[in-house]
């Protein structure tokens, strides 16, 4: 694939991992809910693949690839589009020429190392964040700034899940893990039912309001 690529997150969503549009397409590359279904990327009130910096671009060079065995072609600008999807190219182009050679257009673009910041870790027992940024030695706000797809304060690992953590903080983490009495790595329940419930019901089975189960379930309606 042609290395531009890597810069496309800049005009999809300005690598805002969270971004949304008015039409519902979400995530650093603004996955619609059908497509990112399509491409294996689940969204519950707990999770949204579109926003899981892993699972989303994996998917994302997937559909990329689609497309372009399906047209043969990468810019595709000789098609008639609207002009917001006619000026994609052209200032995906732009950043690229930017990025290339900053001084020429008088600007000064930090260095990057050329390695990885991050790196995945396959975990098999839900886990609080607070244990994970502890067991990690890294704050609470970049654990969640680097697993933004997860919206309840626990990792629950589920279909291939990957937790990623800064590649300096991956053996601290791993030893920590491996020594933790599973009794400790989770201070909440995960309440399951088969069938629709009353918020009201779990409230009331729970000793919690159901404003509370709302907030931390990410729940809108008054039953699940």
């Amino acid at each position: 694939m042609p290395a531009e690529i890597a810069l496309l997150p800049f005009i999809e969503s300005a690598f805002v991992t969270k971004a949304k549009s008015h039409v519902g397409a979400s995530g650093l590359w603004q996955f619609m809910p059908s497509t990112g279904r399509h491409y294996g990327l689940e969204k519950t009130a707990l999770y949204d693949g579109r926003h899981d910096v892993y699972a989303s671009t994996n998917a994302a060079l997937n559909y990329l690839e689609y497309l372009h065995s399906m047209f043969g072609d990468w810019t595709l600008e000789n098609l008639r589009m609207p002009n917001e999807t006619r000026n994609y190219v052209p200032k995906l182009l732009a950043v690229r020429n930017i990025v290339s050679n900053p001084q020429m257009f008088g600007l000064n673009i930090s260095e990057i190392n050329n390695q990885p910041y991050f790196k995945s870790v396959n975990i098999d027992k839900a886990i609080d964040n607070s244990t994970i940024a502890r067991f990690a030695n890294i704050s609470e706000s970049e654990l969640l700034a680097l697993n933004p797809g997860f919206n309840a304060p626990v990792f629950i690992p589920k279909n291939n899940r990957k937790l990623l953590l800064p590649a300096s903080a991956i053996a601290t983490f791993e030893k920590n893990y491996r020594n933790a009495k599973p009794e400790n790595l989770l201070s909440w329940d995960i309440y399951s039912t088969a069938d629709n419930t009353n918020l009201s019901t779990i409230a009331a089975e729970t000793g919690m309001s159901v404003a509370e189960l709302k907030r931390l379930n990410n729940i809108g309606s008054n039953s699940v």
